[in-house]
This record gives C-alpha cells, sequence and structure tokens, in this order.
C-alpha cells in the first residue's frame, strides 16, 4: 500500500489560489491587482473592471470572486 500522505498531497493544488481586488488593467493584457495582505502583485489576464474581487493562482487570474467583507475572527 502506498504512503496516505503522499497520495494526499499529489490531490493538493501546487501553489494556493489567493484573493486579491483589481487595481489596473494594462494595455500589455496584464492586470495589476491588490491582495488582501496588502501586496501588489502584476497577473495575466484581462476582462475585469477597476475594483473586481478576482481569484488568482500561478501569476493568472482564475475567475472572479464574491465581493463579500473580510473578517477576521480571534479565538
Amino acid at each position: 500500500m502506498s504512503n496516505p500522505w503522499l497520495r494526499l498531497q499529489r490531490l493538493l493544488p501546487k501553489s494556493p489560489m489567493l484573493i486579491g481586488t483589481v487595481l489596473s488593467v494594462n494595455s500589455d493584457q496584464t492586470t495589476d491587482v491588490q491582495t488582501i495582505g496588502g501586496g501588489r502583485v502584476t497577473l495575466a489576464g484581462t476582462g475585469f473592471s477597476v475594483g473586481t474581487k478576482v481569484w488568482f493562482q500561478d501569476n493568472r487570474i482564475v475567475s472572479a470572486a464574491p465581493n463579500y467583507t473580510a473578517v477576521t475572527i480571534t479565538v
């Protein structure tokens, strides 16, 4: 029988899916996005207007994200 941990790792994505807000759409088919932590990244992909929340992974926009307010809960 194979190692259960390695089997689980193969199911998981290699890089996380992140969320951010579109800051600007550039003429070179890229989009500037601000992450939840305040960082700024330039991603491949266009088609989203400024202020839209998007999911991104591996330096490319995957899709639009829901426009919810982020809440941090300390337990």
